[in-house]
């Protein structure tokens, strides 16, 4: 008996300094463009202060390593650059982990798409971008993203897509992309106790899934600000967008050496547009 309550305390102690040895994981999903509209309740000021009041050791941003601070940061989603600006100010690490492949394998892969799953796809592209239209125009769209969204996407790119053919390579190899997320944020996380991924919305269910083969625990991110609407952002933000906005149009207009893949990357983007409105939105304006 009393060896069965020694090996039960053994177990007990070792399960518990497993868990105090992983660090706490939060998944916090952005809306890329839907951050510079006027009446979201989602805004990048709102953004900050879910960052601020999660208080997290490090922070693992839509940006891939290679162009963190080089010509093609500006390709990468807005508030990635906009964290990567203000998280030092917070005390925290911010590191670069995205991971991307070449356009020319997408646009090959998109026309070897069955039919019938091509048709798949665009149904439930419309059906998703109908209902997250919806939501944008309601309070409640931080917990549509942490939500409904989350059971949409999935469904999306585990049924409808799926792994290893045609539609997950056009999908920027959708798995091994979000596989490559995690081990990037991993591999730079040196102790930190607290990693917060913050990414679109639809990658979130993938990367918790990732976790789960690693036998960690991640946690999607509760509602911790309260909306404030959009306000100018600090000086330091503006000038790194317009710094990313011109070297955008010198790598399209082929003013900037670089690779052709980059170069098509920002041709069939939206990012040029997409920084052009968060520089007019959050800038400060005369009164």
């Amino acid at each position: 008996m009393k060896k069965l309550l020694w090996l039960l305390l053994l177990i007990s102690r070792i399960a518990q300094a497993q868990s105090n040895s992983q660090p706490e994981i939060y998944l916090l999903g952005s809306m890329h463009d839907m951050h510079m509209k006027a009446d979201i309740r989602y805004s990048l000021i709102d953004l900050r202060h879910e960052v601020e009041a999660i208080h997290p050791d490090l922070v693992c941003v839509e940006i891939e390593p290679e162009a963190f601070n080089a010509p093609m940061e500006g390709y990468f989603p807005p508030e990635a650059a906009y964290l990567a600006a203000l998280v030092p100010q917070m005390h925290t690490r911010v590191v670069p982990t995205d991971w991307r492949i070449a356009t020319a394998w997408q646009d090959r892969a998109d026309q070897q798409i069955p039919p019938e799953q091509a048709k798949r796809i665009k149904d439930s592209q419309q059906k998703i971008a109908e209902r997250f239209k919806a939501a944008t125009d309601t309070p409640e769209v931080f917990e549509f993203v942490h939500g409904e969204m989350q059971r949409i996407a999935d469904e999306q790119f585990m049924n409808v897509i799926g792994e290893d053919n045609a539609a997950d390579i056009s999908f920027g190899a959708w798995h091994e992309r979000n596989r490559r997320i995690v081990e990037n944020c991993l591999a730079a996380s040196d102790g930190a106790r607290k990693i917060l991924f913050v990414y679109g919305g639809a990658h979130l269910p993938q990367l918790g899934r990732e976790m789960r083969d690693r036998g960690l625990i991640s946690h999607l991110a509760p509602k911790l600000y309260t909306p404030a609407g959009i306000s100018p952002v600090p000086a330091a933000v503006i000038a790194r967008w317009q710094r990313n906005l011109e070297n955008l149009k010198a790598i399209r207009d082929g003013n900037l050496k670089t690779s052709i893949d980059n170069r098509e990357k920002v041709k069939e983007s939206n990012r040029i547009a997409n920084l052009e409105e968060a520089i007019a939105v959050y800038s400060p304006h005369d009164r």
